[in-house]
Parts: structure tokens; sequence; C-alpha cells
């Protein structure tokens, strides 16, 4: 368990590209390390630090001219291409060269040798064809996102088959929609339900969301013609509510059109070396994020799979493997922190498992985590904790209601309340709670947002960041974005390939 961490309180390419980046195999510091203090930074102003205890504390006054002026940070695709003729990497939007092809053969014998010392295969993304539908790495990557607890993205696969934020089957959403309209004195249940059936039975689950307006004027005619619009609009967002993944809606309106986006959010799309262009990324061990100074110091952050579930059932293991495992242990992955997040632990423990029977060890910066958003999935952390993995953690978003949780073997816990337009509400004491639960167990505790229909006292919070994500408008009591220890480095030794 860990017991000491800094907590911020503001009161396909080729096999041989890996190994490009001139990186380091450290791992990371033990988790009983205490840190002293969290690297100095050049900055125009550098905010306070006073020791107390076991936390460190950020003077929020020293750092508050910073914390307004926080951008947000647009979440673009890095669409790039290879092309064997030019032999580099160029950016279809600017045409600019952002890396070339190893500049010949003589340099690409020297990284295969640099690997072979290691005990690294030269050919470890040279990936066996698969069922799957896979497309090329166009798009890829996310470097540079909104989401706090990470610096960037990265997604092996894209696409989910269903989950409580995205609904699995047509069959889910007509049930949803006839319970609701049922509960509005539409009594006639046998009726009711033929009505939707017949709307919505020819379509995708990803259709019925683009064309809820069309359907809710079809449902609402046989309804009560008479009520007109206003029936509409209530059936068309009654449909909507039952959309709440963000990867899922972005890439409803999206997919097939956009690079980087698969055509359907349902079918599971893999995406070989999208990882590996992730590994080259430099390092951000020691360097200060000066409009997200809670990551000073800290490894680049890199967040698997935020556009999809890459533990869904379809994807094979020996993509995962070759796709996750050994791009995290390649020269360039240790650099980094991996954050995998699943709702299906259950597959990430038969993966372990899988790699285990193999003698694979599970590497230690590569952060199993998995998703709470009520008590009715708090039964997916018993799967997380026989993960091998060194740290794990705990999504807490969106947190529908209270929960206890177990959290012995747990390292760090992140919270959030929900967004968007059908946004539950998000109770503060929720978040108080879990705080405190946090505290006792010394787990790390990251307050993300409060979501856009927060709750103080019994009365909505008003708030002008539509998610709830500006800490400056939060009670001081709750500005906590803490990591593990264990995330921090006391060195920072880093491979560098010999020139000649």
């Amino acid at each position: 368990m860990i017991t000491n961490f800094a907590r911020l309180n503001m009161h396909s390419f080729p096999p041989f590209l890996l190994s490009l980046a001139a990186a380091g195999a450290i791992g990371l510091c033990a988790a009983n390390e205490k840190i002293t203090n969290l690297p100095a930074c050049e900055t125009t102003r550098e905010p306070s630090l006073q020791q107390t205890g076991r936390h460190n504390h950020w003077n929020s006054n020293e750092i508050a001219h910073e914390t307004k002026k926080k951008q947000k940070v647009k979440n673009k695709h890095e669409s790039t291409h290879y092309t064997k003729n030019e032999g580099s990497f160029r950016s279809p939007q600017s045409g600019a060269e952002i890396g070339t092809c190893l500049r010949g053969l003589r340099l690409e014998q020297k990284l295969l040798g640099a690997l072979e010392k290691r005990g690294i295969p030269g050919d470890i993304l040279r990936l066996p064809q698969k069922s799957l539908k896979s497309t090329s790495c166009r798009g890829c990557e996310m470097k540079g996102t909104s989401i706090s607890w990470t610096d960037d993205t990265a997604n092996p696969t894209a696409g989910c088959p269903g989950c409580e934020l995205w609904p699995a089957s047509i069959i889910q959403v007509e049930n949803d929609l006839v319970r609701r309209l049922r509960d509005d004195a539409y009594n006639n249940h046998s009726e009711l339900a033929n009505i939707i059936h017949a709307q919505l039975q020819e379509h995708t689950v990803e259709e019925v969301l683009k064309k809820r307006l069309e359907i809710a004027q079809k449902i609402a005619a046989q309804l009560d013609p008479l009520q007109g619009d206003e029936l509409v609009d209530k059936i068309a967002s009654q449909i909507e509510s039952n959309y709440r993944c963000y990867a899922g809606i972005l890439t409803t309106h999206r997919g097939g059109k956009t690079d980087g986006y698969p055509r359907s959010f349902a079918e599971v799309t893999l995406y070989p070396g999208r990882m590996a262009v992730a590994a080259l990324w430099g390092d951000l061990t020691g360097q200060c994020r000066p409009q997200h100074p809670w990551r000073n110091g800290l490894p680049r952050l890199i967040f698997v799979s935020d556009m999809g579930d890459s533990l869904s059932i379809k994807v094979p293991f020996e993509f995962l493997k070759e796709e996750v495992i050994d791009v995290v242990l390649s020269p360039g992955g240790p650099r980094h922190i991996w954050l995998w997040l699943t709702k299906r632990p259950e597959q990430m423990l038969k993966f372990d498992r899988w790699l285990q029977e193999q003698g694979i060890e599970w590497p230690d910066n590569l952060v199993a985590m998995t998703t709470i958003t009520s008590s009715k999935t708090i039964s997916r952390i018993t799967s997380l904790l026989q993960v091998r993995a060194k740290f794990k953690g705990l999504s807490v978003e969106p947190l529908w209601e209270e929960v206890e949780l177990p959290l012995d073997g747990i390292d760090w816990v992140i919270v959030g309340g929900e967004s968007g337009p059908h946004a539950k509400p998000f109770d503060l004491t929720w978040a108080y709670s879990l705080r405190n639960q946090c505290d006792a167990k010394g787990v790390a505790f990251f307050l993300k947002q409060l979501g856009a229909n927060p709750v103080e006292n019994g009365k909505p919070l008003e708030l002008k960041d539509m998610h709830g994500g500006d800490w400056n408008e939060w009670p001081h009591d709750l500005r906590v974005r803490e990591f593990p220890q264990g995330f921090y480095r006391q060195t920072n030794k880093s491979y560098e390939m010999e020139s000649k």
C-alpha cells in the first residue's frame, strides 16, 4: 500500500521504428520511497512548496494566476502516414516532416543491434493477420488532451461492444424508451412497445442516435399527434440519454469521415502501430506542466484506450501482447507511465494469466485500472486486484451514487461527476466521502471534475465550467489532485543511441 504521495491542494509501421527514441529501460521508483520535494521547474513564477507531513502543498495564491489563464488543450488527432518513397513521416494537415525513416539500412542495423543487446526482439510489431478489421496507423494518437489526469492518449483499438455508458443493443434502447414513456402515462404497454420496436428494429445502435429526431417524430405521430414538438423533443431527449460515452458519441459523428476513427463504434477495430508511436514521444520526467501543475515532475502519462475498450472479448491476446506489453517494455516504453483503463477487468485478468503461462511479466509502468460508476460495478475491483500489476487504480467516473470502496491493494482513485446534457446529479458529499476513504487507507485521491450537475447541501451548484473541471470554483477542501508516490522517479537515466 502506498503511504506517501504528493498532494496538490489548491484550496503498420516498420518494426524497427519502435527503437528510434533515445530512451532508457528504467523502472518506477519503489512505492515506499518518500518524496522530499517535487522537481524544481523553470517557469516565470514558481509556486511555493510547503512541507507538511506526508503531503506537499501548493500555495493556491501563488499559482492562481496560472490556473485562471488555463487554456483548453485541443484534442487533435495527429494524422500521419508512412510513405516508403519519401522515407519520412508527414502530417497531412501541415505537410511538415516530423521524422525520417531511419536514414537507411545502416542505422536500422544499429537500432536492431541495440534492441538485441537488451534482449528485445526487433520484430515485436510484426503482427499476425487477424480476422478482426485492422487499419493503418493514421490519425492514431492524441498527443495532448484536456483530460486532467493524463498527458496524452493512445488507442491500440477503438470501439466497444457496450457498457453502462453505451447501449449494447437496440433492445436495450427500446426497453428504456418503453419504460420512460410508460411512466409518462402511456399506459398501453403492449401497443407502446410495438410502436417503438417498429421504428427502431431496422437501425443500428449508432443510427438510432444519429436519427433520433426523425425516429421521435414517427413515434410521436402514432402516440399523440396533438402534442406536437413537445412530445417529439421529449422522445428524442430520452433516446439520447442512453448514450453517455464520449468516445461512442465522437465515433458516431466522425466515424467513416475523419481519419483515426473506426466506421462503427460497435465494431472493435485494431490499430497496430499506435502504441509504438506513443512510445517515441519525449520523456517528461522532471518537467513542468504550467497549465497542469499537479503533473509537474512526473513522467509522461499516457491513457491507453480512451476511445474504446481494448479488453473487449474479440481482441486477440496475441495482439495485446505485441501492441501493448511489448511496446511498454521496448526501449522507449519505460520512460512513460501507461494508464490502461477497462470496464472488463475480468478479461484483463485472463490476459494476465495468459501472459503468465508464457513466462511474461506485467510491466511495472503499466497501471491496471477499471471504472466504477455505482455500487453495481464495485465487483469489478475483485478481478482487478488479481492482475499482477505493480500499480492499480480506479476511475470512479461518472459517479452516480455514494459508494464505499474496498481500497486494500488500490493505489489511486480518480473521481468525477458526469458531464453532458443528460448528466446525473453529483453530490459533493460523495466526493468528500471518497476523499476520506482514500486518506484512511493512504490511497492517492484525484478529483477530476464536479460534472455538469453538481449538488451541494441539496441545492444545484452553479459553475461556469460546463464540465465542472475548474477547481477554482470548488470548495477549497476538495481541490485535491494526487498521484501515487511510485509514479515519481528520483533519477532519469535515458538510453541514447550512438550517433555513429
